[in-house]
């Protein structure tokens, strides 16, 4: 609790000098600059920092999808049952720590969130592990991966962190304290997406940076303007200055033009390289939603989805974009939060069932096939559809087969009476 004190201690003074909520990145320790490769400029001259990659719209688009995405899917603790199936363990201590609320002042959707933006913008998310009296989790209090610096110790190499918060006591924490997630990276930490994702946000900068100048200053690039003669220094700034106050910029396009004393206005058309800019600003959308596996239709650039298609994308952002993170969470809470006892009884799993599911007419068709082949019932298609369940005495668990559609754990007798009752025909 001390460091998470110094933390929130941290941001509020971060706020009342109106600093970036992901730390002060200005002027970093030098393991930090050393970490994430800050000493180097991007080739488009460009330092980028992830500050600057919230600032490419595509990069925040992908970050607060992915981030919403798994912070809003269930996250329930499961009872493994004998000899097979699963119930939910509402009765387990991570059930409400995970799917409601980790500490007091988070809920779980917060929680998730933050967590996972910190891992998709450093590579990395921690926690501080809370526990009880009795050694069971009890309270994640996430640490914003600036701070922190996971090492080997030097005596037994077991693996440790380092806390760092500024204006604050530097405390050292061991793997058992500290839930960490990790990205692509060595084993030991995620490497930052800024090292390999700088060159795609320095040029998706520099085209909006390009764009804003380009529209900004309009009627610089719109024509040249002819003078007879040669003006003084002083006529000229004033004409310059007059020039564009009145016809430069986007709400004074397509003005009338009035010149005196014999000036010429020749008009332009935009170069192909400058126009091109557009295509380069569209191209880096689809850029960055492949850096971060994201299909472009989610993030609104929609030029190559269809009807037909997007359906079909969707399932792929959650089979190729979320499911692989949401193992990762699942191995990682397994790894560090269930005690070795209760790794062989207990799991915590995300239900992606909902975000998997088809339009209308192919989950009808989903479910007429399961119930008809037996293998869902009228309560498993409810539940599946947010809808309460029917009474058991009512039939609502019973499995059918298609036919007479009669119970399955009749079909045999059924069957066994009908070939009874046709062997005892005459002639049979």
């Amino acid at each position: 609790m001390q460091i998470w004190e110094q933390i929130k201690n941290r941001v509020k003074s971060l706020r009342n000098k109106r600093a970036s909520p992901l730390g002060n990145l200005s002027n970093p320790p030098q393991w930090l600059s050393d970490f994430l490769g800050g000493g180097n400029l991007s080739a488009s001259g460009l330092r980028v920092t992830e500050d600057d990659l919230l600032k490419v719209s595509a990069v925040y688009a992908c970050v607060n999808l992915i981030s919403n995405t798994l912070a809003s899917l269930p996250l329930p603790t499961y009872r493994r049952k004998q000899p097979r199936g699963k119930e939910r363990a509402r009765d387990h201590y991570l059930y409400d720590v995970l799917q409601y609320e980790p500490n007091p002042e988070m809920t779980s959707f917060d929680f998730r969130k933050v967590m996972q933006g910190q891992l998709e913008l450093f590579g990395n998310a921690y926690a501080n592990i809370v526990y009880d009296m009795a050694g069971r989790v009890k309270e994640l209090w996430p640490i914003p991966s600036v701070y922190v610096r996971p090492r080997r110790n030097d005596s037994n190499q077991l693996l440790v962190y380092d806390i760092s918060v500024p204006n604050g006591t530097p405390r050292t924490l061991l793997a058992s304290e500290m839930f960490h997630l990790r990205g692509f990276g060595d084993g030991l930490f995620g490497y930052p997406p800024i090292r390999y994702a700088r060159e795609i946000a320095a040029l998706a900068l520099a085209a909006e940076g390009y764009g804003a100048g380009f529209f900004g200053r309009g009627a610089v690039a719109s024509g040249i303007v002819e003078l007879p003669g040669k003006l003084s220094e002083q006529a000229l700034e004033n004409f310059k200055r007059t020039f564009q106050e009145n016809y430069g910029g986007l709400n004074n396009q397509h003005r009338i033009l009035f010149l005196e004393q014999g000036l010429k206005f020749h008009q332009t058309t935009i170069q192909n390289d400058n126009a091109q800019f557009l295509e380069t600003r569209k191209y880096q959308v689809e850029e960055v939603a492949r850096f971060f596996g994201v299909p472009p239709h989610k993030i609104g650039a929609l030029e190559r989805s269809t009807n037909n298609n997007i359906e079909h994308q969707g399932i792929e952002y959650v089979q190729d974009c979320i499911r692989p993170r949401a193992v990762n969470w699942e191995q990682q809470i397994r790894r560090q939060l269930l005690s070795a006892e209760g790794k062989k009884r207990f799991y915590a799993e995300f239900v992606l069932d909902g975000l998997l599911r088809g339009d209308v007419q192919s989950r009808s068709q989903y479910y007429k096939t399961g119930r008809n082949d037996g293998w869902l019932s009228a309560n498993d298609i409810r539940e599946l559809e947010n809808m309460n369940p029917i009474p058991v005495e009512e039939g609502g668990d019973a499995y059918l087969i298609n036919g007479n559609m009669v119970p399955i754990t009749e079909a045999n007798q059924v069957q066994e009476g009908g070939d009874d009752s046709n062997a005892s025909e005459p002639g049979a």
